[in-house]
């Protein structure tokens, strides 16, 4: 976490970073913890991605390196993945996650592969049409209420 918090302030004092989605924020701080700065740690990572820039995208590494992919949709959030495109990016993360990282995802039981699958066509089909179908200014309203189904509170 802190290499992509080193990252990020990087980028910040370029003046490169860009403002996040305020669902972000409001999703990724955890409530219940005893720790007011706790946060989800995948959530997190991803979020810095975004606003910096270093977010793998699936689709171009279908294309390229299917098990770079695999990596990406199933994997943990470690930072190789998020240092595969972007400003930071690095041909010795890319082959991290065709080899380590990827042969993690084969130690895990089959189940638990197959109810991530499930899981992500299931919130891929359920969310991503709706999410295109909606004007900006709703997402907002949305976001809170589905923090608040999930027990988070909504931090601005």
């Amino acid at each position: 976490m802190a290499e992509m918090q080193a990252m990020w302030w990087c980028r910040l004092l370029e003046d490169k970073v860009k403002e996040g989605h305020p669902l972000d924020s409001s999703c990724y701080r955890l409530t219940d913890s005893r720790l007011c700065y706790g946060v989800d740690y995948g959530y997190y990572m991803f979020a810095l991605a975004k606003e910096m820039g270093a977010a793998p995208s699936l689709r171009h590494w279908l294309w390229r390196d299917w098990r770079v992919m695999l990596t990406c949709a199933f994997g943990q959030a470690h930072v190789p993945i998020f240092r595969l495109q972007g400003p930071f990016r690095s041909a010795a993360c890319q082959a991290t996650c065709r080899s380590e990282l990827y042969n993690v995802l084969w130690t895990r039981p089959v189940v638990m592969n197959l109810t991530f699958l499930i899981e992500a066509i299931t919130f891929g089909v359920c969310f991503r049409p709706r999410h295109e179908a909606e004007p900006r200014r709703h997402l907002l309203q949305r976001s809170d209420s589905a923090c608040a189904q999930l027990g988070l509170s909504a931090i601005r």
